[in-house]
Formats: structure tokens, sequence, C-alpha cells
């Protein structure tokens, strides 16, 4: 891993990271850290969460399975979302544990939106929300 602080013309090696290969990484704003936040790794093991002084990776919860996209909600920063061979999994508590959430399609993207919320892109090439009532939508009708 490597960090840097000048926009990127310079770079300083400040970790190893996780022990699996990363598939997939962010940085949250999560309260807690010694710095500014929360680093997650989605690996080839699942998700490995570190906080961003570099100081210790470990698995956050037991949620198994290579992970292909992660992303968090910045308005609630400890809800934190994985993808595991399509299917979608929500951690409310920053990691710590971790359920599925149902969904009619098998997922490959995801991102937040500040008008729409957790957005997810499909097999298809879909994009869905969630609506008022729960319901996956298509967020462009």
């Amino acid at each position: 891993m490597f960090r840097s602080r000048n926009g990127g013309a310079e770079w300083v090696k400040v970790d190893s990271g996780p022990r699996e290969p990363v598939q997939a990484f962010l940085h949250s704003d999560m309260p807690g850290s010694m710095e500014s936040g929360w680093l997650f790794a989605g690996t080839t093991r699942g998700v490995a969460r570190s906080m961003d002084c570099f100081c210790f990776w470990g698995d956050a919860g037991e949620l198994r399975g290579t992970v292909s996209a992660i992303d968090y909600d910045p308005s609630a920063p400890e809800n934190v979302y994985a993808v595991i061979e399509g299917q979608l999994h929500h951690s409310s508590d920053g990691g710590e544990t971790w359920a599925g959430l149902e969904i009619p399609q098998a997922v490959t993207a995801l991102t937040f939106s500040p008008s729409e919320g957790l957005v997810v892109g499909t097999k298809n090439g879909e994009l869905l929300s969630r609506n008022a009532s729960g319901e996956w939508v298509p967020v462009y009708e």
C-alpha cells in the first residue's frame, strides 16, 4: 500500500496490506480511527479492515469469499456494503457483522448517490436503488 500526501506527485510505501490479494479498496470516514477514518479492502478471503494509520489489518467480521466491490454510506459511515459472487451484503456496524440483502439480480458494482442512496450495478447492466418501500427499482426510467 502506498500513500501520497501531495496529489500523487510523490508516493511512499506505508504498509504491505492484507495477506490476501486486494480486489476492491475504500477509505471511509467512519469515526474511531487514529487519523481520518478506516480502510476496507475487499480481498479473495473477505473484507479486511485497518485504521488509516495502517496500524493493523484484520478481518472485518466473518464474511467470506472473493469481494468484487465494496463501498460505504457517507451519511452513515458505519454502513458498509460488499459484493461477493454477485450477492450484496451489508454491515451496519462498520464490518463487525454482515447480513445478505435480497436483490433480484446479481450485483457487479455499487456506489452511493446523493439523490438515490445506494446504487447497484447488475450483471445485465441495470442500475438499481431502493425506493421508500424498500423495493429495488431502476434508477432512471
